[in-house]
């Protein structure tokens, strides 16, 4: 039988890799870009099903947009505005949000499903919270 040197170089070539590093290597080798056929998937679904693109608006309408006032604020009063507070009342919102889209999305099937919860994170986590990160640096 061979003698088998095990040093750092033995191990890192014989282990397995993680769910991540498998999902990771897989994005790099992607040579195009996910976020546009979602985009393109998105726009099909606004075309093809309106009514669950606007049940998802009407979500994050009525369980986050609502509580913003007409300055884009999400706290009337000054003196309750710290960093902390804002972000947990937004996870809030955006948890109760969430819920919610998920009790009325239970029709649709997954890829659909799927679809309306991409809409979401990208209107809730990217283009509102955004507004709330400045209200609450600023």
């Amino acid at each position: 039988m061979e003698n088998v040197i095990i040093d750092e170089n033995y191990v890192d070539q014989t282990r397995e890799q993680t769910p991540t590093e498998l999902f990771n290597t897989h994005l790099l080798e992607r040579d195009d870009d996910p976020g546009e056929e979602i985009k393109a998937d998105l726009d099909k679904l606004k075309k093809e099903q309106p009514q669950a693109f606007n049940e998802t608006n009407e979500v994050i309408q009525n369980f986050i947009l609502d509580a913003f006032d007409e300055e884009g604020s999400l706290f009337r009063d000054a003196s309750s505005k710290t960093g902390t507070t804002i972000s947990m009342i937004y996870g809030k919102l955006r948890e109760i949000a969430f819920k919610h889209l998920m009790k009325i999305t239970r029709k649709y099937d997954s890829r659909t499903r799927a679809l309306l919860k991409m809409h979401f994170i990208q209107k809730v986590d990217v283009e509102i919270f955004d507004k709330v990160r400045h209200e609450a640096v600023g």
